[in-house]
């Protein structure tokens, strides 16, 4: 059941992140049409900045899940290395726990800011886009990683639970 949960998180995860990069692509694109046109029609396509920022922020915070899925994130094994299986799996664990933490504490700020913002009416200065769709892409990577987070937290912690039976029965 657990690695059924994670793994659809995961497929929604790399989902998302195969969307962030089309919409990076898109507006890569699109400012390079904007380039070409100055230098060669002297036209610009207004609002280029806006969609810019909107399609980093896409492929920033729909990446972010998918590096947690594909533990892809800085790993420093000096210390753990020195543990047997179970420490290192303990320290895994531990640090799960300690990201669980962070994202979802992430989520629950950025949350706030979001309805601060759509309270306030906040709108792109050139094209006027309501900020919230600013906030959208920040809400659901963060989001998702909470969940991914703690569903690789709780398949860590049945690995120690079967590290550690492993140990004291004499496995």
């Amino acid at each position: 059941m657990l690695q059924t949960v994670d793994r659809f998180l995961g497929q929604v995860a790399t989902a998302l992140m195969l969307l962030g990069m089309l919409v990076l692509l898109a507006a890569v694109l699109i400012t390079v049409a904007d380039i070409l046109l100055r230098l060669f029609a002297g036209y610009s396509i207004s609002g280029v900045v806006d969609l810019t920022q909107l399609a980093v922020m896409f492929a920033a915070f729909f990446a972010i899940p998918y590096a947690f899925k594909q533990a892809a994130h800085v790993f420093v094994s000096l210390l753990t290395d020195r543990f047997g299986p179970v420490g290192r799996q303990l320290f895994e664990c531990l640090a799960l726990l300690l990201a669980a933490l962070f994202v979802i504490l992430i989520s629950g700020f950025s949350w706030q800011q979001a309805m601060l913002e759509l309270s306030y009416g906040d709108v792109s200065q050139t094209l006027g886009i309501p900020k919230i769709f600013y906030w959208a892409p920040l809400l659901a990577g963060m989001s998702l990683s909470s969940a991914l987070c703690l569903s690789q937290l709780a398949l860590c912690l049945a690995t120690l639970c079967r590290l550690h039976k492993g140990v004291t029965h004499g496995a």
